[in-house]
């Protein structure tokens, strides 16, 4: 079986911070066995014969950056597989800048 996976999000989906092979998104195709055992043979790839990532996040993205048009004209520009998966991850950022659709700035601090 081949399955195609798709991430969109922020810098967690990117995996900004984490060791190389140790992001969400990776663990999830890949596990790290060593350091997870409790996960050994669930992670995407000890699941189907072939996988692919397609890893689009952007670093400091918001709900805002995404809308169901855009994220619908980007899937049709990728390969279609039988079997895909879409992983959309975002909220973290929206959080610390205001919840809005606005540019992010800074608040003073009192």
């Amino acid at each position: 079986k081949t399955l195609q996976v798709i991430a969109f999000g922020d810098s967690v989906t990117k995996g900004y911070c984490a060791s190389k092979g140790r992001s969400n998104v990776s663990l999830l195709m890949e596990n790290d066995n060593a350091a997870y055992p409790d996960f050994k043979g669930r992670d995407l790839k000890s699941r189907f014969t072939k996988t692919t990532l397609t890893n689009i996040a952007v670093n400091g993205t918001t709900s805002c950056d995404y809308t169901p048009q855009s994220i619908t004209n980007k899937l049709g520009t990728l390969s279609k597989a039988k079997q895909s998966i879409v992983l959309i991850t975002l909220g973290g950022n929206d959080l610390i800048h205001d919840y809005s659709c606005r540019r992010p700035k800074d608040f003073p601090r009192k």
